[in-house]
C-alpha cells in the first residue's frame, strides 16, 4: 500500500495503530499532554499535521531562552502566539523592561519569571493585576537602577544586583527572599527600612559577594533593637569561619531572636591550599554559634 494523505482510517489503524489512537484524543487532552513539554518543544509539534498546527498555542508550559544572540526577539515571536504561559526564563538575553512588561501584561497565568544577565534592564515596573505571579528572580543585571513590584500573591523573590531603593509596593504574601551583592548592605544595616514587606518573611537567604566588607561592617554596627518577628530560616553562603563572618552570624541571630528556627552555613569553596585549617576553624565557629542559638533554633552545616 502507498502511504499518502488519502489513505483510509482503517488502513491507518492497521499499519500505524498508535497514530490513529492519538488522533482520536480530544484537543483538550492533547493540549494537556503538550503542556508537559517546554514551549519550544511543544511548538515543533505544529509540523505534524494541520490539526496540530495551533494546539501548542494553548499549552501552559514554560519558556526558556539562553543567550539568544543577546536578542529577545526570538522569545517574542513565540510569545505572540501563546498567552497561557506559566513560566518565563531569560538567561543572558538583553531584555528591556518593555519586553518583560509585555509578557506580564499578555500572560495572565504567568507564575514564575526569571531574568538573569540582561545588560539592558534598568527600570522595571511590575504593577497592575498579576494574580498568578508567585515567584520572581532578577539577577546579575548590573545596570538596574530601580524596581517596583506590586504583586499581591508573590511568595518568593530573588534579587542579586546593585543597591536600589526598596522595590516592593504591595507584596503581602512574600515569605521567601534571596538577596545578594550590594543590596545586602541595605537589608543588613538599614533593616528598619524594609519592615513594610519583611515582617512576614519566613526564609531569608543572603548571598554576599564582597563578604569581607559586609561582615566587617556588621561587626561594628548594632541591630538597634530591630527584630524580624516571623523570620524562620537564614542561610549564609560563603561562610569562612573568620572572626568577621562569626560576627555577622551573631548579628543575624540577634535580628531573628524569638522566631528563628534554623541558620544554615554554606562554607566557601577553598582553592588556596588551606582546606584542613579552614575546616577546623569553621567547625570551631559552628560550635560557638550553636551555643548562642535562641531556644528552639538549630544550626545546619552544608
Amino acid at each position: 500500500m502507498v502511504y499518502g494523505e488519502h489513505r483510509t482510517a482503517r488502513a491507518r489503524l492497521r499499519h500505524d495503530p498508535v497514530e490513529c489512537k492519538i488522533d482520536k484524543l480530544s484537543d483538550e487532552l492533547l493540549v494537556a499532554i503538550l503542556s508537559y513539554l517546554s514551549l519550544k518543544e511543544a511548538a515543533t509539534t505544529s509540523l505534524i499535521s494541520r490539526r496540530w498546527r495551533y494546539l501548542w498555542q494553548y499549552t501552559s508550559g514554560c519558556l526558556e531562552f539562553y543567550d539568544v544572540d543577546k536578542r529577545p526577539e526570538a522569545a517574542l515571536e513565540i510569545m505572540k502566539f501563546c498567552c497561557n504561559l506559566k513560566s518565563l526564563s531569560l538567561f543572558g538575553v538583553n531584555a528591556k523592561e518593555e519586553i518583560l512588561e509585555f509578557f506580564l501584561s499578555n500572560c495572565p497565568y504567568l507564575e514564575q519569571v526569571c531574568v538573569s544577565g540582561s545588560e539592558c534592564l534598568r527600570n522595571l515596573k511590575v504593577t497592575g493585576p498579576h494574580p498568578s505571579l508567585k515567584s520572581m528572580e532578577i539577577s546579575w543585571c548590573h545596570n538596574v537602577k530601580g524596581l517596583e513590584i506590586d504583586a499581591p500573591n508573590l511568595m518568593s523573590f530573588k534579587y542579586i544586583g546593585p543597591d536600589i531603593l526598596v522595590p516592593f509596593q504591595n507584596v503581602p504574601q512574600l515569605s521567601e527572599l534571596t538577596i545578594g551583592s550590594h543590596y545586602c548592605y541595605s537589608f543588613i544595616f538599614n533593616a528598619d527600612k524594609h519592615t513594610s514587606y519583611s515582617s512576614k518573611l519566613r526564609k531569608l537567604k543572603l548571598k554576599y559577594i564582597d563578604g569581607l566588607r559586609i561582615v566587617e561592617r556588621a561587626a561594628r554596627e548594632a541591630t538597634d533593637g530591630f527584630v524580624h518577628k516571623r523570620l524562620k530560616v537564614v542561610k549564609l553562603i560563603g561562610f569562612t569561619g573568620c572572626r568577621s563572618d562569626y560576627k555577622l552570624a551573631l548579628h543575624l541571630l540577634e535580628i531573628g531572636r524569638g522566631s528563628l528556627k534554623k541558620i544554615i552555613l554554606q562554607p566557601t569553596s577553598d582553592s588556596h591550599g588551606f582546606k584542613i585549617k579552614r575546616v577546623t576553624l569553621i567547625e570551631k565557629r559552628s560550635k560557638q554559634l550553636e551555643a548562642k542559638l535562641p531556644p528552639g533554633a538549630k544550626l545546619v552545616m552544608l
